[in-house]
């Protein structure tokens, strides 16, 4: 039989484009930064997270200005050549953006800008696609800072785990990613699954409770009290981490390590006096050429 006409797919996620609008309002408000900040200069990033940033973005907000978006767009702004540029040598910056780049206008001296930038550096959760930086093996036996609760997702990222009288067990070592390897994504979930601080916490807890001097409590209501701990902590942590999606990833959060690190490097400054090139290996000459 024919297929239906009016069966046809239906995209729920469809939004319209931003416009030629949204684009001319970047370049007029980069232009007018152009105004009304000394100096400007083009960095580049990696492992970006957007909360991070923000907070850098307060940090300097009565001072500097940053601009992310299309590089094109960018140049557009400071213009691509002597003709069209929209100030004396600011033409230079635009053969920069290239990449995961962006602008930053600012009053600031450059001794200040240089010191803020070098000393930025914050360490998340790698994502999937991220080299890992070190070889994370889970050695056989029991896994025991782990809630039975969690078996299900463990067998769902490739570990071979079994149930043994409540407690979760590792069959055979099980090696979560080599060094210098792209992580999966079963291995980036299996990495994020609980922040140290938290693991830290429950079990100083429960070496508090566990102390028969502190407390003359028996065994089993230890480990009642474990249990209701974690589920506290780690809702107080879904509150705090808007960027969390579901709750039960929090719940699976185990192994806390952290291997991505997200930088901020400066590639080159303009100022009406001068242009100063920063980064190694990329000379005056060939952004010039360029």
């Amino acid at each position: 039989m024919p297929k239906s006409k009016r069966n046809r797919p239906v995209t729920l996620s469809k939004t319209r484009k931003k416009g030629r609008e949204h684009k001319e309002a970047i370049v007029n408000s980069i232009k007018q930064a152009l105004e009304a900040y000394s100096s400007a200069y083009v960095f580049t990033f990696e492992n970006m997270r957007n909360l991070k940033f923000k907070e850098f973005r307060e940090q300097l907000k009565s001072s500097s200005r940053f601009f992310l978006g299309s590089n094109k767009v960018m140049q557009v702004s400071l213009g691509r050549s002597v003709a069209d540029e929209a100030k004396p040598g600011i033409h230079k910056l635009s053969k920069c953006l290239r990449g995961d780049a962006g602008l930053f206008f600012t009053n600031l001296e450059k001794e200040e800008v240089q010191r803020l930038f070098e000393e930025f550096e914050e360490h998340d959760f790698a994502r999937t696609g991220c080299m890992a930086t070190e070889k994370v093996e889970l050695k056989e036996g029991p896994l025991e800072q782990f809630s039975h609760e969690m078996e299900p997702f463990l067998r769902k990222q490739g570990l071979p785990v079994r149930l043994n009288k409540g407690v979760i067990e590792l069959v055979s070592d099980f090696v979560v990613c080599e060094q210098g390897q792209p992580l999966s994504p079963e291995s980036a979930r299996t990495l994020q699954v609980g922040p140290k601080e938290c693991l830290d916490l429950i079990s100083l807890i429960a070496a508090n409770v566990e102390d028969k001097e502190l407390f003359s409590i028996d065994t089993w209501f230890c480990q009642c009290l474990v249990q209701v701990t974690i589920m506290f902590v780690t809702a107080i942590y879904f509150l705090l981490d808007p960027t969390t999606r579901s709750f039960s990833s929090i719940l699976q959060r185990l192994l806390g390590i952290k291997m991505a690190t997200f930088r901020l490097q400066l590639v080159c400054r303009w100022s009406p006096d001068d242009f100063e090139v920063y980064r190694e290996g990329l000379d005056l000459s060939d952004v010039e050429s360029s």
